[in-house]
């Protein structure tokens, strides 16, 4: 969640996806789910 104390960007600075997240949790405050969307395939090793 947070960077090495040695970093050259700061010490104890949270790493951008944790910021992400808390800022796409922020914005999902008090949202209803709505719907799933069904998934017909889903890639394995053979498609690749």
């Amino acid at each position: 969640m947070i960077r090495n104390p040695g970093d050259v960007k700061g010490a104890y600075v949270p790493k951008p996806a944790y910021a992400a997240y808390a800022a796409m949790t922020r914005e999902l405050t008090g949202a209803d789910f709505q719907t799933t969307e069904k998934v017909n395939h889903w890639p394995s090793e053979v498609d690749i």
